[in-house]
């Protein structure tokens, strides 16, 4: 006779009859033994066989890997070692560099500086050289003989000079060199423009530079403004204005000014 029944009943369908198991005692008792011993049953299996296998499996996969990254680790530390001579090597170039380049640059700046300090006093020397042969020009005609036909009549007063869109504009106005001087009625005034960078080209610039002439009456109007262009082919250089005052063929009058 079994031990244990076991039903089933539908509770939507309370009419029917419901479905009986019958479960013997050594049966029963069994199927508890089982179901307690089976989880321990699988613990021991997994901590005694399956963990340590897979444990095992995980141990050598690691130990390849490894190699592996040690087979690779290598070569890129042969490659950082260089790549740390090379950037070694590279910083003294660029440090050797630029201590070439600020030593060049210094030099430039010296260079220049002296150039520019060499062109400044150059200019101002040639300027003085011009100022002495006119002051020594001024003085001979002083000292030669009025028997030579080198008088001065008449001097010049607030000249001026400019220059603008390539012309010269001068302005000047004339009176007597001495009260007792005689002068004609008319007189003519040849102003012309030399240019050049040094007092021999001045000289050389004023024997071929174009000529204005103006009639002077000084009883009349003392005065004399005009403007005269400048030479395309000389360019740079110091520009002087130089005026001279004749009367027929005699020099009776002469004035100059640097700009």
């Amino acid at each position: 006779m079994p031990s244990y029944s076991i039903l089933l009943m539908r509770t939507d369908a309370t009419d029917r009859r419901p479905w009986r198991m019958n479960i013997g005692r050594v049966t029963f008792w069994l199927l508890v033994v089982t179901a307690c011993s089976l989880p321990v049953l699988g613990f021991f299996v997994s901590v005694g066989w399956i963990a340590p296998n897979w444990l095992r499996f995980n141990m050598n996969s690691m130990k390849e890997a490894v190699a592996e990254a040690e087979a690779t680790l290598q070569p890129l530390q042969q490659q950082n070692a260089q790549l740390a001579e090379r950037k070694a090597a590279l910083e003294q170039q660029v440090a050797t560099m630029r201590s070439q380049l600020a030593e060049a640059e210094t030099k430039a700046t010296m260079a220049e500086t002296a150039r520019t300090e060499a062109a400044t006093r150059l200019g101002q020397l040639e300027a003085e050289v011009v100022n002495l042969k006119q002051a020594v020009a001024k003085y001979e005609a002083m000292l030669k003989p009025k028997s030579a036909g080198q008088r001065e009549l008449v001097q010049c007063n607030d000249l001026t000079a400019a220059v603008k869109a390539g012309k010269v504009n001068y302005s000047t106005s004339f009176s007597r060199a001495r009260r007792d001087a005689k002068l004609p009625d008319k007189l003519t005034v040849q102003v012309r423009v030399a240019q050049g960078d040094n007092a021999m080209l001045l000289e050389q610039a004023k024997q071929n530079a174009n000529v204005v002439n103006h009639t002077l009456e000084i009883a009349k109007s003392p005065k004399v403004q005009g403007s005269i262009a400048l030479n395309a082919n000389q360019t740079g250089g110091m520009r002087m204005l130089d005026l001279k005052v004749m009367d027929g063929s005699n020099q009776v009058g002469y004035c100059w000014k640097s700009f």
